[in-house]
């Protein structure tokens, strides 16, 4: 993981509640692998990985924050 995204995955990962954080990481190490996989350009891997796993992230965080309100 890249260091400028250390902090920010950590503050995301613990905002979500206990049972969907193992899901969180999961995705993201998917997320990071099959994008790195898929960029045929080995300079711009790096990038797409971390593009395509935050964004993962976020919505999953987004999707759990608003199952989460519909159920508040």
């Amino acid at each position: 993981m890249h260091d400028h995204d250390k902090e920010w995955h950590s503050e995301m990962i613990a905002n979500l509640p206990y049972k969907y954080r193992i899901t969180a990481i999961s995705g993201y190490a998917d997320a990071y692998e099959a994008a790195y996989s898929a960029e045929p350009t080995l300079h711009k891997k790096a990038n797409a990985a971390r593009f395509a796993a935050n964004t993962r992230l976020m919505e999953f965080c987004a999707k759990v924050a608003e199952s989460a309100n519909q159920n508040a």
